[in-house]
């Protein structure tokens, strides 16, 4: 029975398979619950975009509490940004030039203060 044991462990060992230690979605990528998230993020959170062409989108996003932009990670090279939408709380979004710094689900949206980030489209 040992041979047997070590055999399948050669066998898997050497079968190429690579191992991924995934620890959950990283800030900004979206997700369901907080526990989607890494350790990065304090929430979940789900807010929803209203465009100039009238679609309505929501999405949700792993992310955390801010006090400045100082506060919010890079990603794709930008800086993130510190908002509060309607006198909620400060949570750091993804900066963007374009949609193309955004998610699949997400486009470059102007937040009405001259600064982008991906919203929900």
């Amino acid at each position: 029975m040992k041979n047997f044991a070590l055999a399948f462990a050669l066998a898997v060992a050497g079968s190429g398979c690579i191992i991924v230690d995934d620890d959950g979605a990283d800030l900004y990528e979206s997700c369901f619950d907080v526990l989607d998230c890494d350790g990065e993020a304090d929430r979940c959170h789900s807010f929803t975009a209203d465009w100039p062409d009238g679609l309505r989108s929501t999405n949700s996003i792993c992310t955390r509490s801010c006090f400045d932009s100082s506060d919010c990670p890079f990603s794709n090279g930008d800086p993130g940004i510190c908002v509060s939408f309607d006198g909620g709380a400060f949570l750091c979004y993804e900066s963007c030039f374009d949609d193309f710094d955004c998610d699949p689900g997400f486009a470059c949206g102007d937040v009405g203060t001259g600064d982008t980030i991906c919203l929900p489209r």
